[in-house]
């Protein structure tokens, strides 16, 4: 049996085999299927023998290697995370991963990290990377704007006695 490859969620190949040693018009009577499974690995492909009476048949099992599907293929899509205005608290935005129309589970295909602070005004960098059956990382950026504060001072008055006026109550 002929090695073959693909991708993670792709359709497998065909599966095909090399014969040697016939002799004129003679077709060999055997069939070829893989072990099963789907994930990211690497699975025998098994050759079996129909009846071929007029040689001794020696088979060699080829290998479906399957590799992880990359992130950061065309097909894949890393929603962008949405800017966010400052409140005080951490705001790490969440990020879903699609390709096609599956919705990727994160822990299970991909981990995501962030810049270290996801608390004050600046851009966050989120770092989306592939695990298990799913390879590569996609950067995407986001802003947590800063916040707009109104100061308003109290108004007040006084006699002019020669000191300046001062009054410390501000309304936020």
């Amino acid at each position: 049996a002929e090695n073959k490859t693909k991708t993670y969620g792709d359709n497998d190949p065909d599966l095909t085999a090399v014969v040697n040693g016939l002799v004129g018009e003679d077709t060999p009577n055997y069939t070829l299927s893989r072990e099963d499974g789907n994930d990211a690995g690497t699975y025998d492909i098994n050759v079996a023998l129909g009846s071929n009476p007029n040689y001794a048949v020696t088979t060699n099992k080829g290998t479906l290697t399957i590799t992880a599907a990359s992130i950061e293929g065309e097909d894949f899509t890393v929603r962008q995370p949405a800017d966010t205005m400052y409140n005080g608290e951490a705001q790490a935005q969440a990020v879903t991963v699609t390709r096609g129309d599956v919705t990727l589970v994160e822990n299970t295909d991909y981990t995501v990290g962030y810049s270290e602070d996801v608390t004050n005004a600046g851009e966050v960098t989120v770092t989306i990377a592939g695990i298990g059956n799913y390879s590569g990382s996609v950067e995407k950026k986001y802003n947590i704007t800063a916040r707009s504060v109104t100061l308003t001072s109290a108004t007040d008055s006084k006699v002019y006695d020669g000191t300046a006026l001062s009054n410390d109550t501000v309304t936020v």
